[in-house]
């Protein structure tokens, strides 16, 4: 299942404008990530996931896996994160497919309103361009970010690419991630988000 799909940018209000003019719907900020270095602004996609726009905190450095949001010209899709129940199985079915990976990292981030949310995260080393996606499992004390973040966006297809699709595909199956890549000269994310009734746009 998509948890949350990420748009990386040099600079917060950047990338939050970005998403403004394609959809007429704001972002909002959400908060930091001191471990990494980087701050974010968050949009509901219904009940389940969220879109989120990633920046570096000015004057501090940005840590693995976001270090490269710096050299972003121009706001772009960086990512993507899967939900899971049981982090500690998805460990245990790359290991058994021999797919490096991370330690199991803990994660948290302070609200505006003063609240911390907390997670645990999974990143396989080899993320193929950002198509392959890193896994969280939430506290279950946490309220979801979809449930908290501005309405008026929701997701209708998530579309990934890669030349190696069909690796991909195979680790997709073994980690029932629920989606599919197709084949690709480049690597590609791009979403299709319904806005409002009628009126759709692809980012």
């Amino acid at each position: 299942m998509i948890d949350h799909i990420i748009l990386g940018c040099k600079e917060i209000d950047e990338g939050i404008q970005f998403i403004y003019q394609k959809t007429s719907v704001m972002p909002q900020k959400g908060g930091r990530h001191p471990q990494w270095g980087t701050q974010n602004a968050l949009l509901s996609l219904g009940q389940n996931s969220y879109l989120e726009v990633m920046a570096p905190i000015p004057g501090q450095a940005t840590n693995y896996p976001f270090d490269s949001l710096p050299d972003f010209s121009t706001p772009k899709w960086l990512t993507w994160a899967a939900r899971t129940e049981d982090i500690l199985a998805v460990k245990t079915t790359l290991d058994a497919m021999n797919m490096k990976h991370s330690d199991i990292i803990p994660g948290a981030r302070i609200k505006p309103d003063g609240q911390t949310l907390r997670w645990k995260l999974l990143f396989p080393e080899n993320n193929y361009s950002g198509v392959f996606p890193f896994f969280i499992e939430w506290e279950s004390k946490s309220l979801h970010p979809a449930l908290t973040s501005p309405i008026g966006l929701s997701l209708m297809t998530w579309h990934l690419g890669h030349p190696e699709f069909s690796k991909i595909n195979a680790c997709f199956i073994q980690l029932k991630v629920g989606l599919h890549c197709t084949e690709s000269v480049q690597p590609k994310l791009q979403g299709l988000f319904q806005v409002g009734q009628n009126n759709a746009v692809w980012i």
